[in-house]
């Protein structure tokens, strides 16, 4: 009976342990939706936001920038963002503060287009916060999106491995073939014991 419990559960930490390593590389694919920022790839640091690791961009590609006047008011606000070539080498620093964003006053929105060099293939962020922001939840109404527009914020599209269709798929069978794999070497060896 002990193997009937053991077999499955050896076969699910194998998932686990694969699922973590497939989350772990999930900034090297382009977005879903339209919005480039995924809040799993977010951290907050002494009043600052910042991206965990560069993510992927188009390179030679118009990208517009879109804030919450939340995160803008109430302070001096900074914002620093990094081209990098797609292996992750460091090409240029670019900053922006308060005075150098468009303002759209209907959405309370501030917005700036920026526009990816040839080499460029990834990006990362950092800006200060001067809204509530609270470290691990998801960061609403920031936006990185392709285009020259600003448009109204959707959250990031992309799922965790554990959030995906292949996940609860992969989980069922691991548990029904490690269920069933255990329930015949039990009946096996029921049999030998029997003789």
């Amino acid at each position: 009976m002990k193997k009937l419990i053991i077999i499955p559960l050896l076969l699910l930490t194998i998932l686990f342990t694969i699922g973590i390593f497939a989350d772990a590389g999930g900034s090297a694919k382009l977005p879903e939706g339209k919005n480039y920022i995924n809040s799993s790839n977010i951290y907050e640091k002494d009043g600052y936001i910042y991206t965990k690791k560069p993510f992927m961009v188009k390179s030679d590609t118009m990208y517009t920038f879109s804030i919450s006047r939340d995160y803008v008011d109430g302070g001096p606000f900074e914002l620093i963002y990094n081209y990098y070539d797609k292996n992750g080498t460091f090409l240029n620093k670019n900053s922006r503060d308060e005075n150098t964003l468009f303002f759209d006053k209907d959405t309370n929105t501030y917005f700036f287009r920026l526009k990816t060099t040839t080499s460029t293939g990834k990006i990362d962020f950092y800006f200060t916060d001067n809204g509530t922001y609270e470290d691990g939840k998801e960061l609403v109404n920031v936006q990185l999106e392709e285009g020259n527009q600003f448009t109204e914020y959707e959250p990031n599209l992309e799922q965790s491995f554990f959030e995906s269709d292949a996940f609860y798929f992969i989980f069922l069978g691991v548990l029904v073939f490690g269920i069933g794999f255990g329930i015949v070497i039990n009946i096996l060896n029921k049999k030998k014991n029997f003789k």
